[in-house]
């Protein structure tokens, strides 16, 4: 079996794919969703004689944006956990195989999760195109391919910095706490810092208020995706730089099939 097989086999069978499909979904057919209908929830909460608070009229822009900070928050968790996983997941794979070389070891887990996340996205993206274009008018299509490659693109960060930290942990539990740490916190409290919050990766699943709203364009974001592709390469080369040598099984260890 080979370890494209293996890891694809390891991500559907462990159900951490199906995980991924549905809260990616759930997040695309619901956040539009609560958007549309927010002031009358908000409105039917309110008790006789309280505070009456009163929500905007949503746009097709708050729709897109809300599915997109799900994303960014709750989907990179549980992307960096499923990441985690399958990258400390390899040690019976270390210890009897033939192949030698760091980067065939990782580098199917690392397509696969990051493919996986991708499909899920994209997926959950559709149906929040669908929803908010039914419920709140239909967003254009060239702010919606954009807010599709950046997210793409920070999926792809997120996959890339799991594995790098993965690299200097034994179990996959702290890698997930670390990897959600800088992802929901560190970057997050950079990027308001207005002087290189432009440059940094969460600027691009972010971008989709702006880009629907049409207070901005693709190339106002240059910075960001240039930064990003920089950093997912040098996180993956630093994953592959420290994955261990596997060491070859003996000769004559396995098991003769009967005559």
């Amino acid at each position: 079996m080979s370890l494209w097989r293996l890891e694809w086999l390891r991500l559907s069978r462990t159900r951490r794919l199906l995980a991924l499909a549905a809260v990616f979904v759930l997040f695309g057919l619901g956040s539009p969703l609560l958007t549309r209908y927010l002031s009358e929830v908000l409105a039917a909460s309110t008790p006789a004689g309280g505070i009456k608070i009163v929500a905007p009229d949503p746009t097709p822009a708050d729709g897109i944006a809300s599915y997109q900070k799900n994303v960014q928050q709750l989907g990179a968790v549980l992307l960096a956990f499923v990441a985690a996983a399958t990258f400390r997941g390899k040690a019976e794979v270390f210890l009897r195989t033939r192949i030698t070389r760091r980067r065939d070891h990782v580098l199917p887990g690392l397509v696969v999760v990051t493919s996986a996340a991708w499909a899920c996205y994209l997926a959950g993206l559709l149906g929040a195109w669908y929803e908010t274009a039914v419920l709140l008018g239909g967003p254009g299509v060239v702010a919606m391919l954009a807010t599709a490659g950046f997210t793409l693109l920070y999926l792809a960060f997120a996959v890339a910095l799991t594995l790098a930290i993965a690299s200097f942990t034994r179990t996959a539990v702290p890698a997930g706490f670390a990897a959600t740490a800088l992802l929901l916190v560190v970057l997050p409290l950079l990027t308001g810092v207005r002087s290189i919050g432009k440059y940094l990766p969460p600027d691009l699943p972010g971008s989709a208020l702006s880009l629907v709203a049409g207070t901005s364009v693709p190339s106002d974001h240059w910075r960001a995706v240039a930064v990003t592709l920089v950093a997912t390469g040098a996180l993956v080369a630093v994953g592959l730089s420290r994955a261990p040598r596997a060491r070859p099984a003996p000769r004559g260890t396995g098991r003769r099939r009967p005559a």
